[in-house]
């Protein structure tokens, strides 16, 4: 359930940061009427995974990968280069994902 509960937060973060991206100019209460519900799914995630037996560490890494590689496929499916920064924060990211899992 861990996977599924990130998985969902991280879905919704992405989607309330590719809203806000693509309306800039958009005023307070327009984007209240989504960013509002998306901000209570992220919490709902959050709250599932902790709850779900992960500490609060684990789920910072397990929520920033997920997170980031929905940012990075979001990125690379919309035909944009994906910085070298954003590579490395990636690979780091997968590497304490792998520590976390290996180190039990």
């Amino acid at each position: 359930m861990t996977f599924a509960y990130s998985l969902l937060a991280a879905m919704a973060a992405v989607t309330c940061e590719i809203y806000y991206k693509a309306n800039p100019t958009a005023s307070y209460f327009a984007t209240a009427i989504l960013g509002v519900p998306l901000a209570l799914v992220i919490n709902y995630g959050i709250w599932g995974t902790l709850h779900a037996g992960e500490s609060l560490l684990g789920l910072a890494v397990v929520f920033s990968l997920r997170t980031a590689a929905l940012r990075v496929a979001w990125t690379l499916a919309n035909g944009h280069p994906v910085s070298g920064g954003t590579w490395a924060a990636f690979g780091l990211i997968v590497a304490a994902s792998i520590t976390k899992a290996v180190w039990r």
